[in-house]
């Protein structure tokens, strides 16, 4: 996903902005590039071609800027791999245009115009906002009470930042190449230039980074002359050896696209994976609206980390199913992949329950042992498969881990409890019909996600299955 600073105004010439943790364009496949265009036959109709080619290769925002120097034209974009290499053969039909070069980046951007801006931000509170949420609250010129406390909100999460010296309209836009043959360490190099440039009236620096050791600096100044100060005084002085070529932009751009629905148009990560991996039409996911969507991404995010869809794929695939519920709307197959509380309930019975009290209290656990628990535990019904239930088995369990001072815990571990409480309050919400599968999916999801481990743990424990 882009940083939503890319998605809005041109960087330096509105604030505040957003910023995001730099793993996120990495993790997420985005690439940012900029291309410094030759126009050798400039014709009224170029920036139409070049719109044609920005849409034909479906990459509505963009910023473009005519610019003084060895190139004309350079064009900063965020892109997919794919639209990327499609948008470069685009270009390349437009007569008399040339692609000098690509400047693709690598990692994150740095922007040393944020104040205090937080190392990260929690993949949770990525899933929260909607782009439309975060855009409205940073377009408002003079926010209302509740632009204000959004603000505020979004400043606690980290991605909300005022500018340190926001551009006027007096500002003069410039960008730096530098070659070097120096590693570059990139927070030691943002350090020394943000100090060398101090004196000098450039702000609102963004420094990218490519993988071939080149750099891309894209600055303001107000004053021409600081421009050739900063690249010899600041620059130069950091990287010794360096060849550098400065590139100054005509005008502030008018010509850039903010519209880019990237809810719509571009699937996340999560999303594409789960396509692929189990043979769902991508049309199918766009149509879904981006609640949904974003429900969906979110639920296989946190499942992965946990790597419970893999497991659950050699198992059950109840996530598959329920996954798959969702995205076609039907209740009916969630209802039946959520049948496996039935299982549980019978191998509770039959296996863990038995086995643990065996290992606690010995063969004849079903005697004064299972009588004096059971009148703790106030259970009431015999231990007989037509009474008993999944409820007295939970109970039964609680009552001897408190009893013998944790040696369930030690046999199923520290965790065990809560996941069969969940799944005990789950599974009478389904079968009383109390719970609305889909409306109420994200919540059930979420349940499930500590529900299945301490499941497949069981399965484990009592020997039903091998261990993955």
């Amino acid at each position: 996903m882009p940083s939503k600073a890319s998605k809005s105004k041109s960087l330096a010439e509105s604030a505040p902005k957003l910023t995001w943790h730099p793993d996120v364009h990495v993790g997420y496949g985005e690439l940012l590039s900029f291309a410094f265009l030759k126009v050798q036959h400039w014709s009224p109709d170029f920036f139409t071609r070049m719109q044609e080619a920005l849409e034909t290769a479906a990459l509505p925002g963009y910023s473009y800027y005519d610019v003084f120097g060895s190139s004309d034209v350079i064009l900063r974009v965020w892109s997919r791999s794919d639209s990327h290499h499609r948008l470069h053969s685009e270009i390349n039909k437009i007569p008399g245009v040339v692609i000098q070069r690509i400047f693709t980046c690598a990692g994150s951007p740095c922007y040393l115009w944020w104040k205090d801006c937080r190392d990260s931000i929690s993949s949770t509170d990525l899933f929260l906002y909607t782009p439309e949420e975060l855009r409205s609250v940073q377009e408002n010129v003079e926010p209302t009470d509740e632009d204000s406390a959004k603000r505020a909100e979004l400043r606690l999460k980290g991605f909300f930042h005022d500018s340190r010296n926001p551009a006027t309209r007096r500002a003069i836009k410039f960008f730096v190449r530098v070659d070097t043959t120096v590693n570059i360490e990139p927070r030691n190099l943002v350090n020394e230039l943000d100090r060398k440039r101090a004196p000098l009236t450039v702000n609102d620096l963004s420094i990218y980074f490519s993988t071939n050791q080149a750099l891309l600096i894209k600055g303001t100044t107000e004053n021409y002359h600081d421009i050739g100060k900063f690249v010899l005084q600041a620059v130069r002085t950091t990287l010794p050896n360096c060849a550098t070529e400065t590139f100054l932009v005509a005008a502030p751009s008018q010509r850039e696209s903010d519209v880019v629905d990237f809810a719509g148009m571009v699937l996340d990560p999560p999303l594409v994976r789960i396509c692929a991996v189990w043979g769902i039409k991508k049309d199918r996911m766009h149509s879904l609206d981006p609640k949904t969507r974003r429900a969906l991404s979110h639920a296989v995010t946190e499942n992965v980390r946990t790597d419970l869809l893999r497991r659950d794929e050699e198992r059950r695939s109840v996530l598959k199913g329920c996954f798959l519920a969702r995205i076609y709307s039907d209740k009916t197959m969630m209802e039946e992949k959520l049948s496996f509380f039935n299982a549980l309930e019978g191998f509770l019975f039959r296996s863990v329950v038995p086995k643990v009290m065996r290992e606690i209290f010995g063969e004849d656990w079903q005697k004064e042992p299972l009588l004096r628990l059971s009148g703790r535990g106030r259970i009431t019904h015999r231990y007989d498969p037509s009474q008993w239930d999944m409820g007295d088995s939970v109970n039964l369990l609680g009552v001897a881990d408190a009893d013998t001072s944790g040696r369930v815990a030690a046999l199923l571990g520290d965790n065990w409890q809560p996941p069969l409480r969940s799944a005990l309050k789950l599974r009478n919400e389904v079968n009383h019909d109390k719970i609305d599968l889909l409306a109420q999916w994200p919540v059930v999801m979420e349940q499930l996600a500590g529900i299945l481990p301490a499941y497949y743990r069981l399965e484990d424990f009592a020997g039903l299955r091998r261990k993955s």
